[in-house]
């Protein structure tokens, strides 16, 4: 099994430019060739020779030179993995737009079918009541005749315990002394009030005690 690497990195796989993708197919191709043909070279293949061809070459070029190009192979080098970490991190972020436009659209949707929820619900509850309307109106009005003939004092004083939340107002008297709420002996006088009236308020609790 021959194993074949590429010479460099070939960038993000969410880069989905069609030069990078050639130019990935021909580093394919002539890292291919360098190991079956026992090539050598990074951008350009060509064949191996020993140290002494290469020191043939450059015969004629002086150390400093030699230097400086040793610098800007390696300042290229350099900016060569600089631009592919910009790149996979630019894949990173493309990715998490789409994530993001993606998860934008679920909510949209989940929004939208909220809305319709809401206005068909609407819709059965006022058919709902438009359908026991004339039931709610009568009651009101049976309710409004019941004012009428109901003990005025008694009738305010229940008014006013429910606008302050009391529930319930009216407890029976228990053990024929008791308060039906909280269970605390009625006094004398207060016995003989709510003989008189039929109704009498706890000085405990504030709820109405009435007698059956």
């Amino acid at each position: 099994i021959i194993e074949i690497k590429p010479s460099r990195k070939l960038g993000s796989i969410l880069n989905y430019n069609q030069d990078r993708i050639n130019d990935n197919i021909k580093l394919g191709y002539y890292d291919t060739l360098k190991i079956v043909k026992n090539l050598d070279g990074y951008k350009y293949i060509f064949k191996v020779h020993g140290n002494w061809y290469y020191k043939y070459l450059l015969r004629n070029v002086s150390k400093k030179t030699l230097e400086e190009m040793q610098k800007v192979m390696s300042s290229i080098t350099q900016k060569t993995n600089d631009l592919y970490n910009l790149e996979k991190r630019l894949g990173q972020i493309s990715q998490k737009m789409k994530d993001i436009l993606k998860e934008f659209e679920i909510t949209k949707n989940n929004v939208v079918k909220a809305r319709m929820k809401h206005k068909e619900s609407k819709q059965k509850y006022e058919e709902k009541i438009a359908k026991i309307q004339p039931q709610i109106d009568q009651i009101k009005k049976e309710k409004e005749e019941l004012k009428t003939k109901a003990n005025k004092e008694l009738l305010q004083k229940y008014i006013d315990k429910r606008n302050d939340n009391m529930y319930p107002v009216f407890v029976p008297l228990l053990d024929g002394k008791q308060c039906g709420a909280c269970r605390i002996s009625l006094p004398s006088k207060q016995m003989d009030k709510l003989k008189e009236k039929k109704f009498t308020i706890c000085e405990q609790c504030g709820r109405i005690i009435y007698m059956d």
